[in-house]
């Protein structure tokens, strides 16, 4: 019966393997910019946005992060992906229903 090798494997590093501090603004400001770039003609910006916004121009990172939290749930829970572009649900939904511009 052969021998098993036992072979190690590297161990997944963060991305931030000096614990370097995370900047919440930068990393909000990205987060609306990416997720204002996602939306769809006909899909409105999640209302969370606004607190979002606003949390960054106060620089409070606690503010920043649920904030943030909250955007990530809405996005969650009233879009959806299709085609690369994010959708309203309720849209998505009625378009399906009431195809060739019907209502």
């Amino acid at each position: 019966m052969p021998a098993m090798l036992r072979v190690r494997m590297p161990r997944a590093t963060p991305s931030m393997s000096d614990n370097e501090p995370i900047n919440m603004a930068e990393t909000a400001t990205a987060a609306i910019d990416q997720l204002l770039g996602l939306l769809s003609d006909e899909a409105e910006p999640p209302k969370t946005l606004l607190p979002l916004k606003t949390a960054v121009a106060e620089g409070d990172e606690g503010n920043i992060a649920a904030a943030l939290y909250c955007v990530m749930v809405e996005q969650c829970l009233d879009y959806d992906m299709v085609g690369g572009l994010l959708y309203v649900r309720w849209q998505r939904t009625r378009t399906r229903m009431a195809p060739c511009g019907s209502t």
